[in-house]
């Protein structure tokens, strides 16, 4: 299968070859920055970077969103024993070998012939929706395990008893689940779901306790992950994004602004239409008679429908639920899982007296899906290398210095995903930079509400932040601890603030003068009450050039008078160290993100934490010498890892406790 791929396809074949791939792109939805920052702790592991990403701008819980993929236990396999470019290139000929290997164990249990087992299998990998996986590794990772597990599927439904197939299964899903994409992740489950009742019907009744107990073995070997993402969810800014109404961000968040209209149908779900029309034939053919993978299709396309469709009835369920944002992607499958019950009709067909029709039209799909594509194949898919040396000196020389925060801004032109002068999340991660955020990935909500109207500081450019935009805050920059500026315009910034430290591969770096330290101390600090809304947070947060820190719920006496103070302090992720040695009451500041999962201490024992500036974290701390330390722990992930290994034993267990049922 691998090697006709590589014959009949030019996407295939550079992607076996190596000689080209889109994990070096500039598209910011590509995840070799990830991978990077993954291959960084496997080598150099810390609890603290494991919970806690400092690379993002003042950090990140890792588990904050079940996005940020901080398990798939592949990425480990791969990075322990190759340089992260390799592993990336890797990865996806594994993930194509591992579709490709599924969708042929799928037709085999089915008992379908050799040919059309083959064929089946080669149509659906040159579909246009498996093509389009090669823009995202996430994406790739999250269709590249369907067809295993609609194969383990089928063959555990075929048995009222536990099998080796049922644990298997849950394995699978397990390890599928923490690469997966989660929007994509669920609508795939629906689809398994409605295999597994398709398959066995007539006897649902009594398969539903091994049903129900597969997904229960499930969700406890995720719980390490879905305890800690379950708890941080509410301090997500997900979570909150009907708050913000004067933002993309409401917008981008909004299930209502992604119903499927009727368009998408003949311009991408029901792409190649000569797949659609030759299965239209074929069940006219068999006078609507329909074996049960076409059943399962049928009723997860009509829950497609009533669920994205606007105005469908299930359309507003989906609405109350953050997590599905993007509806149209449960038709993700449709495009090139469509090949499946093709494949099982014009089977029937071809076994009846109608067979040279059948064929004719089994034919024609193939055609029609390996030939009419949407774009060429060689420049939609897979894009060249990014060939733009990234500015590693200057990433030296940031590093040389103390801790401080990097504003990375593009040129003042605005540039498509593969245009080389665009810095993203991707290279941040192999620069080593505590930078910007991904797109996809929300950060926390008090990060949100201070910096959603901050020029330039919320997530990587796509759109580039002109120089008089991001220079007119420049002040307000240092009063939050961005210290550095990477810039890749034309223009010269003219900030007296900002000095020129070097020039790389046409990238330059600016030092901004005075900027506040990762850990600094306050002597005094407006005490303010919690804004109700993100505008007023942002209103507050653009007075602090002028009118200095706020806090909420600090004490009113902010000082003792003037007091002379020395700060020692060692930062690592997820733990930072101060020594303070003050002669007066002082506030000590830590300039990472705000989290539920910090803890303080102050000489041993517990201190509790300010929000400053909305976002920052602060103690105070009386005269005297004392020692502050702050850890990051991750919320509930013991409770989540006892809870695993529960579920891993009953996957041991079960194959042999399960009551014994006559067949």
């Amino acid at each position: 299968m691998l090697l006709l791929l590589g014959l009949v396809s030019p996407v295939y074949r550079d992607v076996f070859l190596d000689e080209r791939d889109r994990y070096r792109g500039a598209s910011f939805a590509d995840f070799a920055g990830h991978l990077e920052y993954d291959r960084r702790l496997l080598h150099d592991f810390s609890w603290g970077a494991w919970f806690w990403n400092p690379d993002k701008a003042f950090g990140i819980p890792r588990f904050l969103e079940l996005n940020n993929r901080p398990l798939y236990p592949i990425h480990f396999v791969f990075l322990a024993v190759l340089p992260t470019l390799a592993a990336w290139h890797w990865l996806t000929v594994f993930h194509v070998a591992l579709r490709a290997f599924g969708l042929v164990l799928l037709g085999c249990e089915l008992r379908w012939p050799f040919w059309l087992v083959v064929a089946s299998a080669v149509a659906a990998m040159l579909a246009e929706g498996t093509l389009e996986d090669f823009g995202d590794v996430v994406e790739a990772a999250t269709g590249a395990w369907i067809p295993l597990l609609a194969w383990l599927t089928v063959r555990a439904g075929r048995s009222y008893r536990w099998t080796r197939s049922d644990s298997g299964w849950i394995l699978f899903a397990a390890v599928w689940t923490t690469g997966a994409q989660l929007n994509f992740a669920m609508y795939y489950h629906v689809l398994l779901g409605c295999l597994a009742g398709a398959f066995g019907w007539s006897c649902l009744r009594r398969q539903m306790p091994k049903l129900v107990a597969r997904y229960v073995v499930l969700a406890l070997l995720l719980m390490p992950l879905l305890l800690p993402a379950l708890s941080l969810y509410a301090e997500s800014g997900r979570a909150h994004y009907a708050e913000f109404t004067d933002w993309h961000l409401r917008r981008a968040f909004n299930f209502r602004n992604y119903w499927v209209r009727w368009s998408d149908f003949s311009e991408w779900i029901l792409w190649p239409p000569g797949a659609w029309a030759a299965l239209a034939a074929l069940l006219i053919l068999q006078r609507g008679r329909i074996g049960p993978i076409a059943r399962a299709f049928g009723i997860y396309g009509a829950l497609g429908i009533l669920h994205s469709v606007r105005y469908a009835p299930l359309w507003y369920l989906g609405s109350m639920v953050p997590g599905l944002r993007i509806s149209q992607r449960i038709f993700e499958p449709l495009p090139w899982l469509i090949v499946l019950p093709l494949a099982e009709t014009g089977l029937a067909v071809v076994r009846s007296r109608w067979r040279p029709i059948g064929a004719a039209c089994l034919a024609s799909a193939l055609v029609s899906i390996a030939v009419f594509q949407a774009h060429d194949q060689r420049t939609s898919y897979v894009w060249p290398r990014w060939t733009r040396p990234l500015p590693f000196g200057l990433a030296a020389a940031i590093h040389a210095e103390r801790r401080a925060a990097v504003l990375p801004l593009t040129g003042p032109d605005r540039a498509a995903d593969d245009a080389e002068p665009l810095l993203n999340s991707n290279h941040q991660f192999f620069l080593g930079l505590p930078s910007a955020h991904f797109f996809g990935e929300i950060p926390t909500h008090p990060f949100l509400r201070a910096t959603y109207r901050v020029p330039g500081l919320l997530f990587m450019q796509r759109a580039p932040t002109a120089v008089e935009e991001w220079e007119a805050v420049v002040d307000l920059y240092a009063e939050l601890g961005i210290r550095w500026v990477v810039w890749d315009g034309e223009t010269t910034p003219a900030h007296p603030r900002l000095r020129l430290v070097g020039s790389e591969a046409g990238f330059r770096l600016y030092e901004i003068l005075a900027a506040r330290p990762l850990v600094y101390g306050l002597r005094n600090v407006r005490v303010v009450p919690r804004p109700g809304t993100p505008a007023e947070v942002a209103s507050l947060v653009y007075t602090l050039p002028t009118e200095g820190p706020f806090c909420y719920g600090c004490p009113p006496e902010t000082a003792d008078g003037p007091a002379e103070t020395m700060l020692e302090w060692h930062w690592a992720p997820g733990r930072v160290k101060v020594r303070v040695d003050t002669s007066g009451r002082i506030l000590v500041v830590l300039g990472e993100s705000y989290a539920s999962g910090w803890r303080a201490t102050m000489d041993g024992e517990p201190a509790p934490i300010l929000q400053v500036n909305e976002m920052f974290q602060g103690v105070w701390v009386p005269s005297g010498r004392h020692q502050v330390v702050w850890r990051y722990e991750e919320p509930r992930f013991l409770a989540g890892a006892a809870a695993a290994g529960l579920g891993l034993l009953l996957c041991l267990v079960l194959p042999r406790s399960w009551p014994r049922v006559r067949e």
